[in-house]
């Protein structure tokens, strides 16, 4: 059966989390959320039916893909998220979230292709992640020590490097890295085992 989800058709295979009544429930929701957006004279609100808008459309892109691919948890400890999706920044929205880990190491949440992978300050790297079948992907920044390289096929559970000190920078791409928009990416590592502490 296929759902228009996030303005694409996507088809619902047999396990998905996203019910028939899930989706259009998403949907309704989302239509609701629009039209208290388009009467809305007040900016903040505004800002937050978007926020609010955002997170349900994340929902629905992330339970209909959760399914379709094997994932994993990108931590075996806890994290903490310490900026949020869509935050004003000053001066452009934040396209991901921040997240401190309390286990220093990372690991891949799904399979995929090392697309790019950038080193900068020394022993830092950008990594964006594609899996092949779904056409996703995940983008890590402020990842210290990683050993990957492009075109490099990894595995979930495979470690991408380390945390230390540094607040990691994760973004989720439902239709690939610079294609589109990004999504919410809390529900996608939640769904797929990683645990939250706040």
């Amino acid at each position: 059966m296929d759902h228009v989800c996030y303005g694409k058709a996507i088809e619902k295979k047999k396990g998905d989390d996203a019910t028939d009544e899930d989706i259009p429930l998403v949907i309704q929701t989302a239509f609701i959320l629009i039209s208290i957006f388009n009467k809305g004279e007040n900016i903040m609100l505004k800002k937050i039916v978007g926020i609010a808008l955002a997170s349900v459309l994340a929902f629905g892109v992330v339970s209909a893909h959760a399914q379709d691919e094997e994932t994993g948890y990108i931590s075996k400890g806890k994290v903490a998220e310490v900026a949020p999706y869509m935050v004003y920044m000053g001066d452009h929205y934040h396209r991901g979230i921040d997240l401190v880990f309390h286990d220093d190491v990372i690991y891949t949440p799904i399979n995929g292709v090392v697309e790019k992978l950038v080193k900068y300050d020394g022993n830092l790297f950008l990594i964006v992640i594609t899996n092949d079948n779904v056409k996703d992907s995940i983008v890590l920044a402020n990842v210290k020590d990683s050993s990957l390289k492009e075109g490099q096929v990894v595995k979930v559970g495979d470690v991408i490097g380390e945390a230390g000190s540094n607040a990691i920078h994760f973004e989720y791409w439902p239709s690939g890295y610079g294609n589109g928009e990004t999504a919410n990416p809390r529900p996608f590592l939640a769904l797929n085992g990683t645990v939250f502490d706040n």
